[in-house]
């Protein structure tokens, strides 16, 4: 991205793709997952036609040295310094936030268990997932509970009870007889299919949604652009969430095929999520501190904004960031989960391949700009 005019820049460092600007021994900044880390570069390699830079992380064993391309180096800076404290800062935050929201979870529980005398799973419990024998969806919702056994004669011999109408002549006879009736044995009902025990919910991995090392130099410089710069994004994007997802789609799904039937429904299905999510989330998870203004002022003009109609590709590699610890409270099986992966990652490299169509500096205006408008 090239630098903005007026001061108000992008992070010009993460864009050197100049080989001749890194040079051998070199002290660096580096992205390694989430992070920034100091680094320092030990070779330089032209690899398939783009250099490479072979990097040793200061303080780390040598066995963590390891080829990165320039889309995930800064250069050593007290401004960068400070953008890696506060991405440290922030990270930490999110893990304590984490950590504090499964302690209270997890008190819940044993508390739901304390009140209910131990009875909070049973038989049948972590049968939660494809339990009807239909097909998975990329996106499922929880089904109503199909009717408990009992509600028919024929479920009942079938469960291995005897028929209702004849156990409550049973009892009536009984009443005839005695004076004090005895009280139906009660068959302990199975529990909610929607509702997933304490094991089933633990046992639940976070979905990783892997951004692409080109791409996070982008999520950086949104960082910096709205939280540093105190710019605003263009609203409505020239190119909002709603047609990227469509153009992705019709990239996937033009080609005449006999064959494409299945994969084309499951890019509708995925892009339908996508747009689900991004709409439900963007208010409360997606929005820094100071764009809320613009949001509300949005809102006051149309109350029924639609949010992928109007935000753009910044918002969206936002969500792909915070998608994966969503996803964890969806009921997917297995199979449902690693094909809705392949194609969430499939859309980030349709992002990356097009990003320098996609990502462009004018995008952000001042926040006097915005609001005037």
């Amino acid at each position: 991205m090239d630098a903005q005019s007026g001061g108000s820049t992008a992070m010009d460092t993460s864009r050197n793709d100049d080989e001749s600007s890194w040079s051998s021994g070199e002290r660096i900044l580096c992205f390694h997952g989430p992070l920034i880390y100091e680094a320092k570069i030990q070779n330089i390699e032209v690899q398939n036609g783009a250099p490479k830079y072979f990097i040793h992380y200061h303080g780390w064993n040598k066995n963590w040295d390891e080829w990165v391309p320039v889309a995930r180096m800064l250069k050593y800076s007290e401004k960068n310094c400070a953008i890696q404290k506060d991405l440290i800062r922030a990270h930490e935050e999110k893990t304590n936030d984490k950590r504090r929201r499964n302690k209270r979870k997890a008190e819940d529980t044993e508390s739901d268990r304390s009140n209910t005398g131990g009875h909070s799973s049973g038989p049948g419990a972590e049968g939660s997932g494809n339990n009807n024998g239909q097909a998975d969806h990329v996106f499922a919702v929880p089904k109503t509970p199909s009717p408990l056994p009992g509600t028919s004669s024929a479920a009942r011999r079938k469960s291995g009870l005897r028929p209702q109408k004849r156990v409550a002549k049973k009892y009536a006879d009984d009443t005839e007889e005695d004076e004090t009736p005895r009280r139906p044995i009660e068959v302990p009902k199975p529990p909610d299919n929607t509702v997933q025990s304490e094991q089933v919910f633990k046992s639940k991995v976070e979905i990783k949604i892997k951004i692409p090392d080109e791409l996070k130099s982008y999520i950086v410089d949104d960082w910096e652009q709205i939280t540093r710069h105190r710019n605003l994004c263009l609203l409505p994007a020239k190119l909002t969430v709603h047609q990227l997802l469509e153009n992705y789609a019709s990239a996937k799904t033009h080609k005449s095929s006999d064959s494409k039937n299945n994969k084309e429904k499951a890019i509708q299905e995925v892009t339908a999520g996508v747009r689900e999510y991004f709409n439900v989330m963007l208010p409360s998870q997606l929005l820094y501190k100071h764009e809320r203004p613009q949001f509300d002022q949005l809102k006051r003009e149309d109350p029924n904004l639609v949010a992928t109609k109007v935000y753009g590709a910044p918002h969206l590699l936002r969500l792909f960031t915070k998608l994966g610890e969503s996803l964890v409270y969806t009921p997917l099986a297995e199979r449902s989960t690693s094909l809705l992966i392949v194609y969430l990652h499939d859309i980030l490299n349709y992002i990356k391949r097009n990003a320098s169509i996609i990502f462009s500096n004018s995008d952000y205006v001042s926040s006097d700009m915005c609001m005037e408008s």
